[in-house]
C-alpha cells in the first residue's frame, strides 16, 4: 500500500450557449455562443486519510477560426481528513475575471472560503 497517491484530470468543456449577468449599473445579461471551458485538477492523498487538492478552471469565449480569448480564471485549493464515509475539510476559492474593456473589468469575480463536513455512501442493486 502507499503512503502517497497523487492523481490529476483534465477537463474540456464545450458550451454552446453561456451566459454571464454582470454586477453593473445595467446588471445585464452578457451571453456568448461556442465557449470552452477548461479544468485542471491536481490532488495528493496521504496515509489514505488525509488529501491536499487544487484546480485552475478557466473559461474561453469564441472569438474566431480556432481562436479562444480567456473570459475568466478560478482557483481552488483545499485540504480534507476523510475516513470510510465521513470528510471533514475547508477550501478556498477564489474566481477573477480576465477580460477588459476600457476601464472597467467585464466578468465574474468571486472570493469563497468553505469548512465543511461530508457523509457520503452508496446503495447497490
Amino acid at each position: 500500500m502507499s503512503w502517497l497517491i497523487l492523481s490529476w484530470a483534465l477537463t474540456i468543456g464545450y458550451k454552446p450557449v453561456y451566459a454571464q449577468r454582470i454586477a453593473d449599473q445595467s446588471n445585464a445579461f452578457l451571453i456568448y455562443n461556442n465557449s470552452l471551458e477548461s479544468t485542471l485538477s491536481l490532488q495528493a492523498d496521504m496515509f489514505n486519510h488525509f488529501k491536499v487538492y487544487t484546480s485552475i478552471e478557466t473559461y474561453e469565449l469564441y472569438y474566431s477560426d480556432l481562436s479562444f480569448l480567456p473570459y475568466r480564471a478560478d482557483y481552488r485549493i483545499g485540504i480534507a481528513l476523510y475516513a470510510k464515509n465521513i470528510e471533514l475539510g475547508i477550501y478556498h476559492e477564489c474566481d477573477h475575471p480576465v477580460l477588459y474593456s476600457a476601464d472597467q473589468v467585464l466578468g465574474y469575480g468571486m472570493n469563497d472560503t468553505e469548512v465543511y463536513i461530508r457523509i457520503h455512501g452508496e446503495t447497490r442493486f
